[in-house]
């Protein structure tokens, strides 16, 4: 069951945009970054990024982790308007390394992790350690359900709960924008383009979708979509 309030914005599965807005309010406390898109990066590895976290006010990025195979799997799109790193500097740690592919040209806001921890910091801001609170929670529910999702036994009913998930959480709209791409969401899904685009295809054919792009998805046969999900 999928509970909002009015004023919360339903999440979409590996993708989140506008999360943390408020965050401008204390932008000069923080350092700008500037990085060209096609770029490649991880607070991890670099030393200027030790310790910090960052909101993202202009552009957007993939996240994503390296199997052992040398193969990557994407974790996120992170759009402008929201928070990296918040979780693991509220933590103290992580357990995976995670890169960051810039979409296109970013502008990041850095932050020292400590301010999470500082008890004037979270005296004088309430409102943006609750709103830290909602960004890592959101991540944590959104892979929460991708977990769920990686049981699935079959592509097709990977991509028919994909869709189902992103109808489900604007009240069962049959008309909305996903936000990724199909490529992004079949690396998204762990399919490949090709398994991707063979099962939109059968999905069209049999006249339960009507097109699948990243700016307009239309569900024609909910109904049916829904039994794809649960296909045994």
């Amino acid at each position: 069951m999928w509970l909002f309030w009015k004023d919360i914005i339903p999440f979409e599965p590996g993708y989140i945009s506008n999360l943390s807005r408020c965050w401008e309010e204390v932008a000069h406390l923080g350092v700008r970054e500037y990085i060209k898109a096609g770029s490649e990066f991880s607070f991890l590895t670099e030393k200027r990024y030790a310790g910090k976290f960052a909101y993202i006010r202009k552009g957007c990025l993939h996240s994503f982790i390296l199997l052992p195979d040398g193969s990557e799997r994407l974790k996120l799109v992170v759009d402008e308007g929201s928070l990296i790193y918040e979780a693991y500097c509220s933590a103290g740690g992580c357990e995976r390394e995670t890169w960051h592919r810039t979409k296109k040209d970013v502008e990041l806001v850095c932050f020292d992790g400590r301010l999470l921890h500082d008890p004037a910091f979270q005296k004088a801001y309430p409102l943006l350690i609750a709103n830290v609170l909602r960004s890592t929670a959101t991540k944590y529910i959104m892979f929460d359900a991708l977990l769920d999702c990686m049981q699935k036994k079959t592509a097709m009913e990977k991509v028919a709960w994909y869709i189902g998930k992103l109808s489900d959480v604007r009240g069962k709209t049959l008309r909305l924008s996903p936000g990724l791409s199909q490529s992004e969401a079949a690396t998204l899904l762990g399919l490949s383009r090709a398994t991707m685009t063979r099962v939109i295809t059968e999905l069209k054919e049999q006249g339960i979708i009507a097109g699948f792009t990243r700016h307009t998805l239309e569900i024609l046969d909910r109904e049916r979509l829904a039994q794809l999900e649960q296909a045994e």
